[in-house]
């Protein structure tokens, strides 16, 4: 066991653990593409409720690419233009419902240090921590 700052460390549960167990979807090559340089993640809540569209077989088909580029820009955007130091961005996305009905989704960005310190982006709804 791990000794930290005195007490014995009996679990953690890091980053990595919540990407490879579903609760958070990698993205980060597609932010890249958009300029993003940080790790970003999407919490499965969002995934789930905001981006995912399944068609058949084929659960990363056009439209989630489409609901996918259009989160990660709109919080580029954001990001690039706020004037402010805080470590959490609330931003509007314009995505389609299953019905193709467009509503305005708000969700939440988070910078925060990953398993390493390093500063990662965690893209979630607005309640979730």
């Amino acid at each position: 066991m791990n000794e930290l700052c005195g007490t014995t460390l009996i679990h953690a549960y890091s980053r990595a653990d919540k990407i490879q167990d579903g609760g958070l979807i990698d993205v980060s090559e597609p932010a890249r593409q958009i300029g993003i340089v940080y790790p970003v993640a999407i919490s499965s809540a969002v995934w789930i409720g905001a981006i995912q569209e399944i068609d058949g077989d084929k659960p990363f088909d056009i439209k989630t690419r489409g609901a996918l580029w259009r989160c990660l820009s709109m919080l580029a955007s954001v990001a690039r233009n706020s004037t402010t130091n805080d470590h959490k961005l609330l931003f509007t996305v314009p995505l389609a419902d299953k019905q193709g009905n467009i509503e305005n989704v708000q969700l939440k960005a988070i910078i925060g240090p990953g398993d390493n310190l390093e500063a990662v982006i965690t893209i979630m709804e607005p309640e979730e921590d």
